[in-house]
């Protein structure tokens, strides 16, 4: 720790009741400064001589310093916690968009500079990894080590009213003054920023469409600003051209151990400690993300037991909440003040929240509109009589699953929500059927995470209205003679070309030094993964490239109930140099340089079953999680049609059981 960092460790975190004044002075000041003096070299007196502009930009960056020094966690759910006396330094690697042909399972980190200008970071990771912890982070260490101004912008406060300048520009305004909007222009086009958007996948989906569009307008013009952008994985996301994409590592064991013993040191408990006397016991799963180490830590702490289920795993929680004791008050056990018992909080629970996911709500929301919620949800249960607006503030104190963010509300985190949703659709009288329409495409992006805990809760249900319908599209959609598994997976996925190009024609040097490969889009296409994989033939560098739409129509556990192992072609195993010289010696025979050829052509579909296509497509399935579209690591696996014959018969045969069970009993 250096500089301002460890002044911010101790001043602006350990003391943070106290004035920023001194603190901001020694950072900043300089910075107001030099803007102001800009401004003078540029005949933009006017805003030298306004007084505001000082006042303003130090208030905005006293406010950023607070909401990223602190942070709410479902652990000590009362309390805002200095974040530096609980981050876990988070390893950020780069996901694969393109490839030298050799499969490999390293993750390489990546270190960041933020002394570059114009750079553009996209960080997509499952829920629970830790995404707004580490901007946070990373906008503390932007304070300290680049001459940019952070601006730390979480998406689902986005006004869709406002362009998305106007809504970063509305970070600097205070309650009875607004900031200069020509010279916060100005400033951008002098490239004075450093902007982090936190969250896109918390943006409700009717704002995501226009919000995508202001984005990727923003990274093309943003020439010497940088850019950071966090979401979980998405079909539609913003699509940079020269973006570095990055993954959040899976915790190692050492950093859960340091976790849990920050986590004492905080509370003045051994829960920590006692904890990795059981890591055996522990299921690894709940040893990789900081949302689930911090979710154990809380159940242990109230019950001692270790959960071996996800669905067990948040039931105790929510029984931790219910009936547990503050960590941090020697036991204090809160009212509650709706007058529901651990079952009717549960049962109301449940459709409250199915009705926050159906809702597509924004992360942040007023009282009033929770309240509605809960409105909503004593429709569909029996619950005694209770005041709506008590309930909610249970949910904030007594039972903390939500809490408070300035004059709004939000959830402690999403996934509690999607958890208690998807036991909703389980328990509910007509859970197929609504299992089966928010799987459709109008609801699946809301649902997405809902739909994979069913599998925990009720695998039947979710066999029966996930993954035998998908087992039925694909045993149709690859009915044939002479079919290939792998050919017909990928095409599955959503439709895809490949092109072939000489390296030296195609290649060329970013302003950062970087070489890139620069091979036209495919016309018409908009969300599009690449990936270029290259090899030598008689001493001249070819590239390949294959490129497809992102649409993946599978969902987690039903891939991994469908998949098997790719069948390695003798090919497939040799070295690979061998490898690459094979595959793109039969590459250049077969097919004309420098056009897209289309999976559905007749050239691309006769070559179907050779073993340099089912190289190709094993080497770009194999790192198709890396593109972070969805949640599946396909884990070079192929569909398997045998799978989906007897996962159909199974279901069949159970449902054929049910309905012989309820002719027995005379039922309809």
């Amino acid at each position: 720790m250096n500089g301002f960092e460890s002044k911010l460790a101790v001043k602006a975190v350990g003391e943070i009741a106290k004035p920023l004044g001194s603190i901001f002075d020694a950072l900043l000041g300089h910075k107001i400064e030099g803007l102001k003096k800009w401004a003078i070299d540029k005949d933009l007196e006017k805003y030298a001589a306004d007084e505001n502009i000082s006042s303003l930009l130090k208030l905005y960056v006293e406010r950023t310093l607070k909401k990223v020094s602190r942070l709410s966690t479902i652990v000590f759910p009362q309390e805002r916690i200095e974040l530096k006396k609980v981050y876990e330094n988070i390893v950020a690697y780069e996901l694969s968009s393109s490839g030298d042909g050799v499969k490999s399972n390293i993750k390489r980190n990546h270190e960041f500079d933020f002394t570059i200008s114009g750079m553009t970071y996209f960080i997509t990771d499952v829920a629970g990894m830790g995404k707004s912890t580490f901007v946070k982070n990373m906008c503390l260490e932007i304070f300290d080590r680049s001459e940019k101004v952070p601006i730390f912008f979480e998406l689902s406060e986005f006004d869709q009213s406002l362009s998305l300048i106007d809504n970063l520009a509305k970070n600097f305004d205070d309650l009875d003054k607004v900031f200069n909007r020509d010279l916060f222009k100005k400033l951008v086009a002098k490239g004075k920023f450093f902007v982090i958007l936190d969250g896109f996948d918390e943006v409700a989906v009717d704002s995501r469409k226009i919000l995508i569009s202001q984005i990727e307008v923003f990274d093309r013009k943003k020439q010497k600003n940088s850019l950071v952008l966090t979401s979980r994985p998405q079909e539609a996301v913003p699509v940079f051209d020269n973006a570095v994409r990055l993954g959040l590592k899976s915790l190692s064991r050492d950093q859960v151990i340091s976790i849990l013993n920050k986590y004492d040191n905080f509370s003045d408990l051994d829960i920590g400690f006692r904890l990795q006397k059981e890591f055996e016991r522990i299921p690894e799963k709940f040893l990789t993300t900081l949302l689930l180490v911090g979710l154990l830590y809380r159940t242990y702490g109230f019950n001692n037991s270790i959960a071996q289920k996800i669905s067990i795993f948040y039931s105790e929680i929510f029984d931790a909440l219910y009936k547990g004791h503050d960590l941090t008050k020697s036991g204090y056990v809160r009212e509650k003040l709706s007058g529901l018992d651990v079952d009717e909080f549960r049962r109301l629970f449940r459709p409250f929240c199915f009705f926050y996911i159906f809702k597509n709500s924004d992360q942040r929301q007023s009282a009033n509109y929770f309240v509605s919620l809960v409105a909503d949800a004593k429709k569909v249960c029996s619950i005694k009589e209770f005041l709506p607006q008590n309930f909610i503030d249970d949910l904030l104190v007594a039972v903390p699953l939500l809490a408070r963010d300035g004059l709004s509300i939000k959830f402690m985190h999403r996934s509690i929500a999607e958890y208690f949703a998807a036991e909703y659709i389980a328990y509910c009288s007509k859970a197929g059927k609504i299992l089966e329409k928010i799987n459709d495409e109008e609801f699946s992006g809301k649902f997405r995470e809902a739909i994979e805990y069913i599998y925990d809760i009720s695998p039947g249900l979710y066999r029966k209205y996930v993954t035998a319908p998908i087992a039925r599209r694909f045993l149709e959609f690859s009915e044939g003679d002479h079919r290939d598994a792998l050919f017909d997976t990928m095409s599955f996925f959503g439709k895809w070309c490949m092109s072939l190009h000489i390296c030296s024609e195609v290649r060329k040097i970013q302003k950062n030094g970087r070489k890139e490969i620069d091979i036209p889009r495919v016309k018409d296409w908009k969300r599009v993964m690449s990936q270029y994989t290259y090899g030598s033939v008689n001493g001249i560098e070819y590239v390949c490239a294959i490129s497809a739409e992102m649409n993946f129509p599978i969902n987690t556990n039903a891939w991994i109930e469908l998949s098997a192992p790719i069948v390695v072609d003798d090919i497939m195993s040799m070295s690979a140099a061998f490898v690459q010289e094979s595959v793109f010696s039969e590459l250049v025979s077969n097919f004309e340089m420098g056009k897209w050829h289309q999976w559905d052509s007749m050239e691309v579909y006769q070559f179907r079953s050779a073993s340099s296509l089912r190289w190709l497509l094993s080497n770009f399935l194999s790192r198709k999680n890396d593109f972070k579209v969805s949640t599946v690591d396909l884990n070079n696996s192929e569909i398997s049609r045998e799978k989906c014959l007897n996962l159909i018969n199974l279901v069949d045969g159970l449902t054929e059981a049910e309905e012989g069970l309820a002719g027995m009993l005379g039922l309809e």
